[in-house]
């Protein structure tokens, strides 16, 4: 480990990573724009705290379940 990790972790606490981790415990992310929602706010904390930051934004074709099933010896499980 470098000096310099050595000091990052040395110098981290729950103050930053916190108010992050409440976010997302109410941002669903199932849909993309919940998952930019929520990866913006690591973001901004980041670039508040100095640190420089690059997204990256690939074109992607996801698909949104709507519903779906699974059957096992007669037992059927909703998700």
């Amino acid at each position: 480990m470098t000096k310099d990790e050595a000091n990052l972790i040395a110098g981290a606490t729950l103050d930053d990573a916190w108010p992050i981790v409440e976010a997302f415990s109410q941002i669903r992310r199932e849909h993309p724009d919940d998952g930019n929602r929520a990866i913006s706010l690591v973001v901004e904390r980041l670039r508040a705290l100095g640190l420089p930051v690059t997204v990256h934004e690939p074109m992607l074709y996801l698909t949104l379940p709507k519903g779906a099933h699974v059957e096992a010896d007669a037992i059927l499980v909703l998700g």
